[in-house]
């Protein structure tokens, strides 16, 4: 708590936002879109990547991530549909982070 009292949820939550898009940005993420049943990320065509550990990071989720190469996009499919979308997100993001090359 600061001076002015506690942070809003809506501002805590556009903080959240703001350090997700910058993670994605920096993890060569162009595009994140979806809901609690499918979250869509779409990769920098030319982003710098190790793409032999995409299959590696794919296992991993256990069938509720899929890489979509025609349009070098993520599918993540969230199992816990009462978890905060926010946190989802910034989780599969930290994970496609290990693609980095």
């Amino acid at each position: 708590m600061d001076r002015f009292g506690e942070i809003p949820t809506e501002v805590d939550n556009l903080m959240q936002i703001v350090l997700i898009k910058h993670s994605a940005h920096e993890n060569f993420i162009i595009e994140i879109k979806g809901d609690k049943e499918q979250i869509k990320m779409y990769m920098w065509p030319e982003a710098k990547i190790d793409v032999e550990r995409i299959p590696i990071l794919v296992r991993e989720y256990r069938g509720k991530l899929k890489f979509v190469p025609d349009d070098n996009s993520f599918i993540y499919y969230p199992e816990d549909k009462s978890r905060d979308l926010i946190d989802i997100v910034r989780d599969v993001v930290e994970d496609l982070s290990t693609l980095k090359g």
